[in-house]
């Protein structure tokens, strides 16, 4: 079991850490230093793993491209859930300072140990 490794730095404005893995799901926190603009691309990714993302400071902008194509941007605030299923495209961009998520994944994404 994984507890509160250390931060992992991914850019300039960003970091991640695992908060946590138990019986094959885990939690993993990301920071972002910096907002950026509102109008920004968002990059997106998918993954076969579920997941479910609490905004745990500040403010984000999702973008989610669902099966049929259709985009849909989702702004969402600290205290906020999300959730998301198997290969659902998503991707996201802060829009606050020091905004802050967590993304709870079953299973454990191997990819980001």
């Amino acid at each position: 079991m994984a507890i509160n490794q250390e931060w992992v730095q991914l850019t300039d404005n960003s970091k991640r850490r695992i908060a946590q893995i138990l019986d094959g799901s885990m939690l993993v926190e990301m920071a972002f230093e910096h907002p950026v603009d509102e109008n920004s691309a968002i990059a997106t990714h998918k993954h076969f793993h579920e997941q479910i993302t609490y905004i745990k400071k500040g403010t984000f902008k999702f973008l989610i491209i669902h099966e049929n194509g259709e985009q849909e941007e989702r702004i969402v605030n600290e205290g906020d859930t999300l959730a998301l299923r198997s290969n659902v495209e998503h991707g996201c961009i802060p829009l606050a300072e020091n905004s802050i998520f967590m993304d709870f994944f079953n299973p454990i994404r191997v990819d980001l140990l």
